[in-house]
This record gives C-alpha cells, sequence and structure tokens, in this order.
C-alpha cells in the first residue's frame, strides 16, 4: 500500500462514518443531486480499502461493491471531477460488468468528497442508464452539494472531538470555526435547562444582529414568519421532548424585515440517563441556492427550446464567452467525440463546408445582434470521415431584458436523405407533370398537398393556388359527392365516378376520377392518390358524332325517298308542261295543268332542301368574294326585312375568297337573315358580318368534322327571342322548327346545314332565350388563284337534223315522259329500261347521245355504262339525269369534272338546252 492511499484511509477512519446508520441530512443530498442532475441515480460514496460503501443512495437497493468494480475508484485517483458521456465508449469501463449489464450504468458524473487534509474520502456522484451529459450549471450544482456532505461529516468530526472535551468554550469555539470555513453558514446551541442561547457571528450576522448581541429562545423564534415560527417550534420540542433530529427550509427575517432561505438543522445531544439536556444545529443561507434551483429550471426552458429546434445535435453556444457545447448527437450523425471538438464556436465554424461557411456566418451574425429569437439555415456540413452531410441547422436565441443575445440553444438535423428523396420526388414530380391526367395528393382531410401541371392546364389553378385548399373548393364539386367518397375510400381503399365541377374560369370540367387510399408504414390511411382524366371533349365530340350520326341516318333516308319523289315529279311536271301547251285554247283547264306544274315545282324545291340536307346536291363551287356576294345580295335582301328591324352589315376590309357555290350560298344568306326577322318581334337588330379567321388544331378537336386551316367566316346575328337549350340541340333536323304552326317548312337551317358540310365548311349556333341567335358559317378558304369562268347559259335549240338518242331509265313513266319530250323537240330517240338493255342497243347501232339515269338497279348504272359504251364508242357524249346521285358522279359536292347532269325533275326547256349543250361539246 502506498503512503498516499495510507494517509487517505487514515483521514476517512478520523470521521468514523463507514457503516454508520442512514442519516436524513445525506438522504436530503443525493435526493436533490438526482433532481437537480435529472439522474435517476445518486450516492454518497466513501471508498474502503477494498470496497466502496454508500452512506446515502437514490436508486440503488444495495450498500456497497467490491472497490475493483467502482466507478467512484477512477474519481478519487484522479485530480478532479470526473464525467464520462458514455461507459461504453471508455476502454476504461469496456469490460465492467457494472457497464456491460443488461441494466448497466451508461454515464457517470462524480465529484470528489476532499477532506480538510486534501484526502479524497468518496464522492458525491450522479448516474444514468442512457448516455447523456451534464451542463456546465449542474456540474456547478454537484459540486455545491458535495461541498455540504463534507460540511455534514466536517461536523461529524468535530462532534466527535467535542464530545471528549469538557470545556464547553472550546466546543463553542470549534463550532464556530468549523461554520466560520463555510459561506454563510453558522452554528447555535441551546441548552436545555437553562434555555441559554449560544449563537455563532455567521448567525448574528444573517439576522443583522451585532457580535454582542444575546437572545433567548423565544426572541430567536420570533425571527420567523408566523407560519414557519409555529412549524419550528413543533421541530424543536419534538427534538427536546423526543430526541428527534430536524433539518428543514424555513423563511426567516433579518431585523430590517427582509425575508431571506435559510436551512435549519438541530440534533438533540443526551445525558448518560438518555435526556436530551442540548440542542446543537447550524444555520446555513439557502437564498443564492434556491436562486441557483431557478437558474437550473431556466436551463431546463432553454433545453426544451432546442428540443423543439430539432432533436439530433444539441448545441448550447454561450455567445458572451464563445463556449460552446455539444451533445452526443454530433458523434452519432457526424462521427466527432467530444474529444475531437474545440469546446468553442472553432468547433462548427471550421467545419461548414467552404462554400456554404460566408453565408451561414452571416445569417447568425444577423440573429444576434437583431432582435430575431430564432435562427435556422440549411448548409453542408464535413463529417469526420470526410463525407458531406446537408444538414438543418436551427437555433433559438436567449436574451437579457435589454434585448441581448446572452446564449443560443439549438440543433442540427442530418437532412441528406431528406434531400436525396427531395430530388427523388423532383424527378418523379417531372415525370408526373408529363401525364395529360389531373394527378393530385390529398390529406385525409381532403386538403390538396400535390398538384400537377395537367391539373392546372385542366382546372386553371396554378400550384401555389391549390395547395392547401380543400378539393371540393377548388374543383367546385359537390360536397356531399365528395364526402360519399371519402367514405367509399375508408371502406374500400378505392373509388371512381365522374365529377363535375367548374375550372377557375367557371366552365364546366367533368372528368372520371380515380382515388386510391395510400397507407403509412404502419398501415395506417394517411393520405389519397387521385387522378382525374379531363372527358369533358370527349363527351362533347361523343354528342357531336351522335348528332351527326343521326343527321346522316335522316340523310339517308331522305336521299331513297328523294330518288322515287323526283321520278314522280318529273312526270307530272313534264306532263303538265305539255297540258299547259295544248290547253291553250281552254283557259280553265290550263289553269288547271299550271296548278299542277305550280305544286310539282314546289315539291322539286321541297326535295332539293332535302338533298341540300343530305349533302346529296350537286353543286358548282367557284372562287367567291363574299363581300362583294353579299352586296349583290343586299337588294334582294332588305325588301324582305320588317322597316321597324335595324340592318347592319360589317365587312372584312380584305376578305380572303372563298370556294363555294355562290348560288347556294346566297340561298344560304337569304335563309338565315329571314329566320332571324322572324326571330325578332317589335324593334330589333340584325346584323350580317365577314371575317377571316383560321381554325386550330385545338379547335378541330372539339368537332371532329372541322379540318384546321383558314376559312371566311359569314356572322348573322339577331336580337330575338332566342332559342331553349332543349330545341337547340335539334335545330338542324329537317322540318324541325320552332316557328308557329304554318309559318316555316323546318328545311331552311337543315338546308344551310347540309351545304356548308358539304363545302367542307363549318356551322356554329349560339342562342340564349331572350338574348337573341348568332349562327356562323365557316366557309373554306380557295387555294386557287382562278377559275375557268361558267359560260353563260345557251337558249333552247331544237335539232335540225336527225341525232339519235339513247335514252336509258329503269322508270317506264319517267322514260316515256322523256322519250316524248324528245321526239317533240326534233331527235330520234331509242328507249332502254336498263343497262344491260342499252349495250345489247348499242352493239347492233350506232348513236350520237347517251341520255341515262344515274341509279339504277340490276346491272350496270349510268357511270359504269357510259364507261362501256365508251369503249366501243370513244368519244361519246353522255348526259346524265337524276334525283338522287348517292356520289356516283359527285364527290365532295361537286361533279366530276366533264360531266354533264340533269337534275330531276326537269322542265322541258332545261331538258333541250342540256342535251344540245352535250351533242355541241364533242366535234361533229
Amino acid at each position: 500500500m502506498s503512503e498516499t492511499e495510507r494517509a487517505r484511509l487514515e483521514s476517512l477512519a478520523s470521521y468514523n462514518i463507514l457503516d454508520s446508520a442512514p442519516e436524513h441530512e445525506y438522504d436530503h443530498i443525493v435526493q436533490r443531486a438526482a433532481a437537480l442532475c435529472e439522474c435517476p441515480i445518486s450516492t454518497v460514496t466513501l471508498v474502503d480499502r477494498h470496497r466502496q460503501w454508500f452512506k446515502a443512495s437514490v436508486g440503488l437497493d444495495i450498500r456497497e461493491t467490491e472497490r475493483d468494480i467502482a466507478l467512484c475508484d477512477h474519481t478519487i485517483r484522479g485530480t478532479g471531477p470526473l464525467i464520462i458521456p458514455d461507459t461504453l465508449r471508455d476502454d476504461r469501463f469496456a469490460a465492467n460488468p457494472v457497464v456491460t449489464d443488461t441494466n448497466g450504468i451508461r454515464f457517470y458524473a462524480g465529484t470528489p468528497l476532499l477532506s480538510s487534509e486534501n484526502q479524497v474520502l468518496g464522492t458525491l456522484c450522479v448516474m444514468d442508464y442512457r448516455p447523456r451529459n451534464l451542463s456546465d450549471a449542474q456540474a456547478n450544482y454537484l459540486a455545491l452539494l458535495a461541498d455540504q456532505v463534507m460540511m455534514h461529516l466536517e461536523l461529524r468530526r468535530q462532534n466527535l472531538k467535542l464530545q471528549n472535551t469538557i470545556d464547553e468554550q472550546e466546543r463553542s469555539q470549534r463550532l464556530t470555526g468549523i461554520a466560520g470555513r463555510l459561506a454563510r453558514v453558522g452554528a447555535w446551541s441551546v441548552d436545555v435547562a437553562s434555555g441559554r442561547v449560544t449563537m455563532s457571528p455567521e448567525i448574528l450576522a444573517l439576522h443583522g444582529l451585532g457580535n454582542d448581541t444575546r437572545l433567548t429562545l423565544n426572541e430567536c423564534l420570533s425571527f420567523y414568519g408566523q407560519e414557519d415560527k409555529a412549524k419550528i417550534q413543533a421541530l424543536f420540542a419534538a427534538c427536546v421532548n423526543e430526541g428527534i433530529p430536524y433539518d428543514e427550509e424555513l423563511q426567516v427575517l433579518d431585523t430590517s424585515g427582509q425575508a431571506f432561505w435559510v436551512r435549519a438543522l438541530g440534533e438533540p445531544v443526551f445525558d448518560d440517563a438518555g435526556e436530551v439536556i442540548r440542542v446543537d444545529g447550524a444555520f446555513q443561507d439557502i437564498s443564492e441556492q434556491r436562486h441557483a434551483a431557478g437558474a437550473l429550471r431556466e436551463e431546463k426552458v432553454r433545453f426544451e427550446a432546442a428540443a423543439r429546434a430539432t432533436a439530433d445535435a444539441i448545441w448550447d453556444w454561450n455567445t458572451s464567452t464563445d463556449r460552446l457545447w455539444w451533445s452526443e448527437g454530433m458523434q452519432t450523425l457526424f462521427g466527432y467525440s467530444a474529444d475531437d471538438l474545440e469546446h468553442d464556436s472553432r468547433s462548427w465554424t471550421t467545419r461548414i463546408h467552404p462554400d456554404d461557411k460566408k453565408r451561414v456566418l452571416t445569417d447568425i451574425e444577423r440573429a444576434i445582434y437583431s432582435q430575431q429569437q430564432k435562427w435556422e439555415a440549411e448548409y453542408r456540413f464535413m463529417c469526420k470521415d470526410g463525407s458531406v452531410a446537408y444538414v438543418s441547422d436551427r437555433g433559438y436565441v436567449i436574451r437579457d431584458e435589454n434585448g441581448d443575445a446572452l446564449r443560443m440553444v439549438g440543433g442540427m438535423s442530418d437532412v441528406t436523405e431528406r434531400r436525396r428523396f427531395l430530388t427523388n420526388l423532383a424527378r418523379q414530380a417531372t415525370l408526373l407533370d408529363k401525364s395529360s391526367d389531373a394527378i393530385m395528393v390529398l390529406d385525409l382531410e381532403r386538403r390538396i398537398t400535390y398538384w400537377n401541371q395537367a391539373a392546372e392546364a385542366i382546372y386553371g389553378w396554378r400550384q401555389d393556388q391549390a395547395l392547401g385548399r380543400r378539393i371540393d373548393e377548388v374543383l367546385g364539386e359537390d360536397r356531399t359527392l365528395l364526402e360519399a367518397a371519402a367514405r367509399a375510400l375508408l371502406d374500400n381503399g378505392q373509388w371512381a365516378g365522374r365529377l363535375s365541377g367548374r375550372n377557375a374560369n367557371g366552365e364546366r370540367v367533368i372528368s372520371e376520377a380515380r382515388w386510391s387510399l395510400v397507407g403509412d408504414d404502419h398501415g395506417q390511411p394517411e393520405a389519397v392518390l387521385a387522378i382525374n382524366t379531363d372527358i369533358t371533349e370527349r363527351l362533347a365530340l361523343e354528342e357531336q358524332l351522335q348528332q351527326s350520326q343521326r343527321l346522316e341516318a335522316v340523310g339517308q333516308l331522305t336521299g331513297g325517298v328523294a330518288h322515287d319523289f323526283n321520278n314522280l315529279l318529273t312526270v307530272i311536271l313534264g306532263n303538265s308542261e305539255l297540258l299547259e301547251e295544248q290547253l291553250e285554247e281552254t283557259p280553265l283547264l290550263r289553269d288547271s295543268a299550271r296548278l299542277i306544274r305550280g305544286a310539282a315545282e314546289r315539291a322539286a324545291e321541297l326535295t332539293r332542301r332535302l338533298l341540300a340536307f343530305a349533302r346529296r346536291q350537286p353543286l358548282a363551287p367557284e372562287i367567291v368574294d363574299v363581300n362583294e356576294l353579299i352586296n349583290g345580295l343586299t337588294p334582294l335582301l332588305r325588301p324582305t326585312l320588317h322597316e321597324h328591324l335595324d340592318f347592319n352589315i360589317v365587312p372584312c376590309a380584305s376578305p380572303w375568297p372563298a370556294f363555294i357555290d355562290p348560288g347556294q350560298l346566297e340561298s344560304a344568306i337569304l335563309n338565315l337573315c329571314i329566320n332571324a326577322r322572324d326571330a325578332v318581334s317589335g324593334n330589333g337588330c340584325i346584323v350580317l358580318e365577314t371575317a377571316n379567321v383560321t381554325l386550330d388544331k385545338n379547335y378541330a378537336k372539339r368537332d371532329s368534322e372541322v379540318v384546321p386551316g383558314d376559312y371566311i367566316r359569314v356572322v348573322v346575328s339577331d336580337t330575338g327571342q332566342g332559342i331553349p337549350a332543349a330545341s337547340l340541340k335539334k335545330v338542324f333536323e329537317p322540318f324541325f322548327t320552332t316557328k308557329p304552326k304554318g309559318k316555316g317548312t323546318g328545311l331552311g337551317l337543315s338546308m344551310v346545314y347540309g351545304f356548308v358540310k358539304q363545302s367542307r365548311g363549318h356551322i356554329r349556333i349560339y342562342s340564349e332565350p331572350g338574348e337573341g341567335t348568332t349562327v356562323k358559317l365557316y366557309l373554306p378558304r380557295a387555294d386557287r388563284d382562278y377559275e375557268t369562268p361558267v359560260p353563260p347559259a345557251s337558249p333552247v335549240r331544237f335539232s335540225n337534223r336527225a341525232e339519235t338518242i339513247l335514252l336509258v331509265e329503269d322508270d317506264g313513266a319517267v322514260r316515256d315522259q322523256a322519250a316524248n319530250q324528245l321526239r317533240d323537240l326534233g331527235y330520234r330517240v331509242i328507249s332502254a329500261a336498263n343497262g344491260e338493255a342499252a349495250l345489247a342497243i348499242l352493239r347492233e347501232q350506232e348513236v350520237d347521245l347517251l341520255f341515262t339515269d344515274v341509279i339504277m338497279p340490276g346491272g350496270p348504272n349510268g357511270p359504269e355504262l357510259a364507261r362501256l359504251a365508251r369503249q366501243q364508242f370513244p368519244g361519246l357524249p353522255v348526259l346524265y339525269t337524276s334525283g338522287y346521285t348517292e356520289n356516283a358522279i359527285v364527290h365532295q359536292g361537286r361533279l366530276d369534272p366533264g360531266v354533264h347532269l340533269l337534275e330531276k325533275p326537269y322542265h322541258r326547256g332545261d331538258l333541250a338546252r342540256k342535251v344540245r349543250d352535250a351533242l355541241d361539246e364533242v366535234p361533229r
């Protein structure tokens, strides 16, 4: 055994403390140490030769352990306090069973108990089952409490010495000497028999009394407050009468009435008979300790503030002294142990990435010297292994009453993985932005947390406008429907349905919605993934397609009826004309024949309108200046309009030329103006205007029949009564009319519709009840600079030689009627009922003209017959006739080049002119 250890053990033995009974004052100290340092374990440990013995403890149920596994043994071998943040990371304790046990000690902090001979008797220590550290304030509190342990030990040793002497004066002086060594601590003694009170100068000074002051017991008790006076009286009586010592914190008044806190201790002294003959005690002014406890609570608040900022590497920076403390998170996250780090701000500033250092230091300096309370920054931080971490650093500034910064507490989080995740998320968001569907993420309260670019395009709300808002607010959707969808999501995890809301401009948006519930790592509902497909245009196109198919079906039926009807009208019209000529001398019968002819002509006009709607009429398009056409039509238009109507023409300054049938266009404009006139009751206005427009691909998407390109737009608007929405969908159907009975045929708009569509144009109608109606015609722009002029109609000429015409017609009545008319015109006629019969005739003899119906059942039709005939007789003139061509010789609304067509029903003069034109076209 060394001399140093021998001297230490002798000093320990002088206190006669080992294996003594528990004492309240020591228990009180370890309880306060555990509370102030926030540790579950605290002990007053005395280290003997082969063991460590616990005079008092909190959190341990043993009294001693072997010295070779004692953590406190390392404290007494040192030169000061020993703090081990993590015992497992300290090589001295790596194999110690106290540390390696399942419930081993991971944190230790011990302050040596230093005797007056400068010998270390043991420690006051605190321990924890988890790694941690002490603040500077906590370390100071632990040292202060160690001094109190030594005060009691010294009192104990001096009492032992005092008990061995008889001289009371010597005992009093020694007590005063002991108290004098401790700041603001004094001793006192009360003789029970005489009631005499002996007080040290320190106690007198605490009360504001002079050293010569002598007080009675009652006078001493009068310094306590009313509540504490009764308490100390009871404690002192119990000590005298029952021998019970006391140790209490009480409030005392000095002579000026100023209150201060003291720790009052009293212990009974017994005679040989066991009677209490004296009570000895001490006073300690603990006002500063109580203030320190308040400061500790403030320290705790600071650490809670740091915890609010981050839960990772916590730091505490004294901005006045530049002392900087780091938690063990610095090693966990970035690899730096406490030994690796400087104790000032260099431990932080030297490890900030050079490219970020200036920005970060400027920001934190601004926070310190301004009145900011919080500071935060994201930057790169150099780890011990040389890698670079992205960190999020947040701090809380603590200021004095003048607003000056005292310290900052905060925490630094490693957000490298989060940044990598956000980078991947941004990359995924870029991919999602390429989707044409609106993709959204909602929280469980239906608030939008993600909003892709397609959602912006479909609903018109920017991402910054949509995020954080409820989806029913953004989509303008029925909340009841969305709540039903939310219930279905929670029940089934998925929901699909159709939503009908409005975009930011108030326009209706219909979408097919497919929503899925997204769970967190524990399977609990966390968010909703919503994918909405905009089907607004698709539904509109489907509706247009259905309407087009319906109109097409009506057109097919109309064309078939028109073919047979025109054959009948041809006979009626031809015979009525013949009767008119032959009944010239019989006026009554001649008028009847004229009535028959007029009815046939009106019927013929009706069939022409039906064929126009069905897009089956032959057109003769030309390059047309629409403005000139309207100017030429104006004299005809104005007389048809009421005097109380304003009629305004707004022409385009430089209209593009249109490629259109001018006669049909005139008829269409006239029809629209008459409809507008009939829609206006009383005063009103009709406007006819033209403009050059280009319909792009986006416009064409909304109408399957529109071809992108340049158009001349002709608009007819009125201020009439308008058309209800239900009727607006049917206005182009034949025989549908909104006019009163007898006021219209219902074919005007259908004829215009068919003509425009057959001309490869486009038509739109807009109307609301009470707001009037606007019809827009889009006519194709001409792609040629000139068109061969149409020769003027030739006068009716009769044949001056016996030319032979082969007449081919499947309808017997029409065939006989045409043959008679041709013979009257001076031609030789050979009739055939079908194509086969005509070919047989052609094999037998030569003819000058083939006059054939276009549509004939069985065998070759008109065009096929002409092709076969010209194989035998090249250059043979052909004249077609038909009431319905069915695209046999008319394609895209135009006659094939070089084709002569006589439309049924026809007048005798039309027949003569067409036959002569066809014959004269071929040189003789």
